[in-house]
């Protein structure tokens, strides 16, 4: 049996933490169950290659894991919408947040998350075409002005943050920022597809062309 010691906000508080974290096993559970099962059925004798093509079409394992994820997300803030204002038990259980601190701190985040993005532009090869370039500059652009707007428009004194405000937008502002983050990092990740096409097909008509003068030559 599981024992805090402490007071009653930190014995609530690791208790919803293990409830949350019950559910997320749940689901990494049958993702694993559901993993395995393919996979011994891939290595059974009697397996074709419509069997083979399945395995690698089921997605089902990465859903899993997704709804696994996003349970903990959804719990929290069911449970502060309809449970904690009304109970009082934000204020009774749960530990005062330094606001200032929580600004500065996610300022940060934002900042590494559109380096991340920047660096993953810097690491593609240069190609000398236009397409290319338009789409290098666009990037650099479109990240600063992201920058920009993020930083601009950020509240800097606490009173004005949303998690200063209520339980709501403080629980609010949480789970915009879990998905504020991850679409910076598609921003990144999607310029850098873009870029590294157009230096896969620069590497196709260079081999082409190199075929085309061999055979021209010989």
């Amino acid at each position: 049996m599981l024992t805090v010691d402490g007071e009653d906000a930190a014995k609530r508080g690791e208790k919803r933490r293990l409830i949350d974290f019950f559910v997320q096993l749940a689901f990494y559970l049958a993702a694993a169950v559901k993993s395995g099962i393919w996979k011994i059925l891939n290595l059974a004798p009697e397996r074709d290659l419509a069997a083979e093509v399945a395995v690698e079409k089921d997605h089902i394992p990465i859903i899993l894991c997704l709804c696994g994820w996003s349970s903990t997300v959804v719990f929290y803030l069911l449970r502060s919408y309809f449970f904690e204002k009304k109970f009082g038990w934000h204020k009774k259980y749960n530990v005062p947040m330094n606001i200032e601190f929580l600004i500065h701190r996610y300022g940060e985040l934002v900042m590494l998350l559109l380096g991340e993005s920047v660096l993953s532009i810097l690491i593609v090869s240069s190609i000398n075409t236009v397409e290319y370039h338009v789409t290098f500059y666009a990037a650099i652009v479109s990240i600063v002005l992201l920058q920009y707007s993020h930083y601009k428009y950020q509240p800097h004194s606490p009173r004005e943050h949303a998690c200063r405000r209520s339980l709501r937008g403080s629980v609010t502002h949480y789970a915009i920022m879990i998905v504020y983050c991850h679409a910076l990092v598609a921003v990144g990740t999607a310029y850098k597809m873009f870029l590294s096409t157009y230096e896969v097909e620069a590497s196709l008509k260079n081999k082409d062309l190199r075929h085309l003068v061999t055979t021209l030559m010989s």
